[in-house]
C-alpha cells in the first residue's frame, strides 16, 4: 500500500467507537465556516483511501523495527464523516470538495462532492500526497477573492511519493497564501513503548508539520475517542467559534444555550455503532428542525463492513440575541453528537511587508461584524477576552486603543533576518478563538547614527544649598540616523574628575517621540540632570576635566561602538559649615531654651491643700489661735524655678523674702516640707516636756504633725 508507518493501530475492541467518532469528527469540523457569517467557504478534505486504513500492512523502518499494523479504519469512519459533511454541505453557500488519494503516483486523484460518490470509495490506493495536495491548491485558488479558505488533510501514513517534508509547504500553497487555513490530522495508535510506533510518529510529525503554519494546528490523534473532539477543536480555531461535543444515550437530550453573534447553528449526529436506523430532534427557536438522515453503509461490491446510521441539520439563527437548541435522542442506541455555532465575525490584521532588525514594527488588528469594525466594550471586558499576535514564535500583546482597534509592537532581532515571519493576530475568550494571518519580511538591521545636541551639556553655575540642588537641560537626538526608530539607552556616567557627591540621570522626554508613516516612533529628546548633595563644597565639572558625562547608544549590543559620550559641565558654590548647620544650631537652642522654661514652671513643689500652721506669743495661745493655710500665704504659691515656702519673722508676720524671717518652710517633693532657716529654732519634747533644739538632720523632715516649736517669743504647730 506505499506505507512507511502507521498512524493508528486499531484494537478490535475499539473499532465500532472509532468508526463512529471519525464520523462524528469530520462532519462537526469540516462543515464549519471558515470566516464570517457574510463570507462563503471553500473546503477541500483530502481523504486518504490506501489500503492500510482497511486491511493490516507490515512496516519496516528499520533493523528491528518490522511490525504488522492494524488497520486504521476497517468501519469507514471517514466515510462516515464526510457524508456527514455532505449532508450540513448541502443546499448552502458552502463549498466542499472531497479529495481522495489516487490509485498509482501518476493517477488523478478522484473529486467527490456528492454522497453516493462519497460512499463508494475503497481503502485500496498507496499514500501519494503530491497528486491530492495539487488538486486541492488549484480549487482553493480558484475561490473567489473573499471567499474563506481551508484545507483539511486526514491519513494514516506518510507519503510514498514526497522525498522531503519541504516540499509540502509550496504543493499546499502556504507561502503564497497567508490566509489560507490548513490542519492537519494524524490515526495514531502506537504505543508509546514501542520502537516501531516511536520511529514511525517521528517520520510522520516531520512531514505533517510542514503542512501547517503553527504546531497547534497538527494534532495525532490515539484512540477513536479522541477524533470528535480533535477536530471540533481544529476547525473551532477556523472559525471563532465555540464546539460542543459528547455522547447521548437514548431518551437523553443536550440543551445549548448560543450567545449573540451566532448567524448558524450546525449539528451532526451518528450511531456510536452498527445497528437501526435511530432517530434525533433539534429543536430551536422557530421549532424542530427537518433531518439531513443517511448511512455509509457500501455499495454491493464495494465491502463488507456493517453501517451506520446519521442525521444532520443546519439553521440560521438571530445574531442579535441569544437563543436556545435542544438536541433529542430517540434512540435506539447511543450516537456522538457534535455543534458547531457559526459567528458572524471575522478577524483582519495589518503589519508591514518588510521590516528591520532592531525596529519597532508597529502590529494592527481588528475584529469584524457584519463588514463594520467590532468595537463592543462590554464584550471586551467579558469572559476572559484577550488579544496577541503570534510574529513567528514571538507573543505580542495586544492592547484595545478604542474604537475596535487593537494595536502591539515587535522587535525583530539579529536571529529572523532574511526570514518571512507568519503573523498571526489572535481574539479569544472562553468561547471564542479567532485569528487573521499575514506575513512580514525581515531585512538587515537599521544602521544608528548618534549625534547629541549640545555637546558638551552645559548645566550652569549655581550655590548649593542645605538639602540638595538639581539642574536640567535638555539633548536632542533629532539630527541622528535612525534614533528615531531604534531604542536608545542613556546614562550619566563618572568621567575622572572629582566628583564631590555629584550624581547625574538622563531620562526619555515624554511627548518628544517622532512621528513615522506607522505611528509614533522613539523619543528625540532626553533630559540630562545633575544633582549637588546637601551642603556640598565646591564642585566643578570643567572642559579637560569633566567630572561627569552622558552615554547615549543603541539598545542591541551591536551599536556598543557607536556609543557617543558627551561630557556634563557645571559650577557649584558649596556652602560654609555655619552657613549649612545654622538653621540646626538654632533649633537645638530653641529646644533647650524651651525646655529649661518648662521644666522652670513644672518643677518646683508645692504645699499641700490643707497644710496650715497656728502662731503664738506663748504656748497657751496656741489653742486659742486659728489656723493659716500655707499656701494662702505670702510666697506660699511656687514660682519659676521656686519652691513655695512661708516665711516668719520673730514678731510672728509672714514675710515675702528669706532674709527678713527667723524661720522658713519650704514645700519638697511628694507634699513633705523642710525647714530651710531656723534661728535658734526649738521643739517641744513630748516625752520629758521639756524644749530642746532642732537637730540640723531633723531640719530636712520639716514640720511635723502635733509637733510645737519655738524661736525666740514666737510659738507654732
Amino acid at each position: 500500500m506505499g506505507w512507511l508507518g502507521a498512524w493508528r493501530v486499531v484494537r478490535a475492541g475499539q473499532a465500532v467507537r472509532r468508526a463512529s467518532a471519525l464520523a462524528a469528527w469530520l462532519v462537526v469540523v469540516l462543515l464549519a465556516p471558515l470566516a464570517s457569517a457574510l463570507t462563503r467557504n471553500e473546503v477541500v478534505l483530502i481523504l486518504d483511501t490506501s489500503g492500510s486504513m482497511g486491511t493490516p500492512w507490515e512496516y519496516t523502518g528499520g533493523p528491528g523495527l518490522a511490525k504488522t499494523m492494524k488497520p486504521s479504519d476497517p468501519e469507514r469512519g471517514a466515510i462516515l464523516g464526510a457524508l456527514l459533511l455532505e449532508a450540513l454541505a448541502r443546499g448552502s453557500q458552502d463549498r466542499l470538495t472531497v479529495v481522495a488519494f489516487g490509485a498509482t503516483e501518476a493517477t488523478a486523484p478522484p473529486l467527490l462532492q456528492q454522497a453516493e460518490a462519497i460512499r463508494a470509495l475503497r481503502y485500496s490506493t498507496g499514500t501519494f500526497y503530491r497528486r491530492p495536495l495539487q488538486e486541492a491548491r488549484r480549487i482553493l485558488s480558484a475561490a473567489p477573492r473573499g471567499d474563506g479558505r481551508v484545507l483539511l488533510f486526514f491519513t494514516d501514513g506518510i507519503p510514498t511519493d514526497i522525498r522531503s517534508p519541504d516540499e509540502l509547504p509550496a504543493l499546499v500553497g502556504l507561502d503564497a497564501d497567508p490566509e489560507l487555513d490548513s490542519f492537519a490530522l494524524g490515526l495514531w495508535s502506537g504505543e508509546s513503548n514501542d520502537p516501531s510506533d516511536a520511529a514511525f510518529r517521528r517520520q510522520a510529525q516531520a512531514y505533517l508539520g510542514r503542512l501547517v503554519r503553527r504546531p497547534e494546528d497538527l494534532e495525532f490523534l490515539v484512540g477513536g475517542g479522541q477524533v470528535v473532539p480533535a477536530f471540533t477543536r481544529a476547525y473551532a480555531r477556523a472559525l471563532g467559534s465555540r464546539p460542543e461535543i459528547g455522547r447521548l444515550e437514548a431518551g437523553q437530550s443536550k440543551t445549548l444555550e448560543v450567545g449573540k453573534y451566532v448567524v448558524e447553528v450546525l449539528a451532526t449526529t451518528a450511531a456510536s455503532a452498527p445497528g437501526p436506523d435511530y432517530r434525533a430532534t433539534l429543536r430551536g427557536p422557530r421549532g424542530e428542525l427537518p433531518a439531513r438522515a443517511g448511512d455509509n453503509r457500501c455499495a454491493p461490491g464495494v465491502c463488507t463492513a456493517p453501517g451506520r446510521h446519521f442525521e444532520a441539520f443546519r439553521s440560521d439563527n438571530d445574531p442579535g440575541q441569544a437563543s436556545r437548541w435542544t438536541l433529542t435522542s430517540a434512540g435506539p442506541g447511543a450516537i456522538e453528537y457534535g455543534f458547531i455555532l457559526r459567528y458572524d465575525f471575522a478577524a483582519r490584521v495589518a503589519v508591514r511587508a518588510v521590516a528591520n532588525v532592531g525596529d519597532q514594527v508597529p502590529v494592527e488588528a481588528e475584529m469584524i461584524f457584519q463588514a463594520k469594525t467590532f468595537a463592543d466594550e462590554e464584550f471586551f471586558r467579558a469572559d476572559g477576552f484577550e488579544a496577541y499576535a503570534l510574529v513567528g514564535t514571538t507573543r505580542v500583546p495586544l492592547v484595545h486603543r478604542g474604537g475596535g482597534k487593537f494595536a502591539g509592537v515587535f522587535v525583530p532581532d539579529a536571529g529572523s533576518k532574511g526570514l518571512t515571519l507568519p503573523v498571526r493576530a489572535v481574539f479569544r475568550n472562553t468561547w471564542l478563538d479567532l485569528h487573521a494571518d499575514t506575513t512580514t519580511r525581515i531585512d538587515g538591521a537599521l544602521e544608528l547614527t548618534l549625534r547629541p545636541v549640545p555637546s558638551p551639556v552645559e548645566l550652569g553655575a549655581w550655590t548649593g544649598a542645605r538639602l540638595r540642588t538639581e539642574r536640567c537641560t535638555r539633548v536632542d537626538l533629532s539630527g541622528s540616523v535612525n534614533a528615531d526608530r531604534l531604542e536608545v539607552t542613556c546614562a550619566v556616567v563618572p568621567s575622572g574628575g572629582s566628583l564631590h557627591g555629584m550624581e547625574g540621570t538622563c531620562e526619555p522626554v515624554p511627548g518628544t517621540e517622532a512621528t513615522l508613516p506607522s505611528g509614533l516612533g522613539r523619543p528625540l529628546q532626553w533630559e540630562v540632570c545633575g544633582r549637588a548633595p546637601r551642603c556640598p563644597d565646591d564642585c566643578l565639572s570643567a572642559p579637560g576635566q569633566p567630572a561627569l558625562a552622558v552615554v547615549f547608544a543603541g539598545k542591541d549590543p551591536r551599536f556598543a561602538a557607536g556609543a557617543v559620550k558627551v561630557p556634563v559641565l557645571y559650577r557649584v558654590q558649596g556652602l560654609s559649615w555655619l552657613a549649612c548647620w545654622w538653621p540646626v544650631l538654632a533649633a537645638v537652642g530653641g529646644a533647650l531654651f524651651t525646655l529649661w522654661f518648662i521644666v522652670g514652671w513644672v518643677r518646683p513643689h508645692s504645699f499641700e491643700h490643707g497644710l496650715s500652721v497656728r502662731l503664738a506669743g506663748s504656748e497657751a495661745g496656741l489653742r486659742r489661735t486659728s489656723a493659716l493655710v500655707l499656701r494662702e500665704q505670702p510666697g506660699g504659691v511656687r514660682g519659676f524655678y521656686r519652691n513655695a515656702r512661708a516665711a516668719l519673722n520673730a514678731g510672728g508676720d509672714f514675710v515675702r523674702h528669706p532674709r527678713q524671717a527667723a524661720v522658713v518652710i519650704e514645700a519638697g517633693p511628694g507634699g513633705t516640707t523642710r525647714f530651710t532657716r531656723a534661728t535658734g529654732l526649738e521643739r517641744k519634747d513630748r516625752r520629758t516636756n521639756q524644749w530642746v533644739p532642732l537637730p540640723p538632720e531633723e531640719m530636712t523632715q520639716g514640720l511635723e504633725p502635733s509637733s510645737i516649736y519655738r524661736t525666740g517669743n514666737l510659738y507654732f504647730t
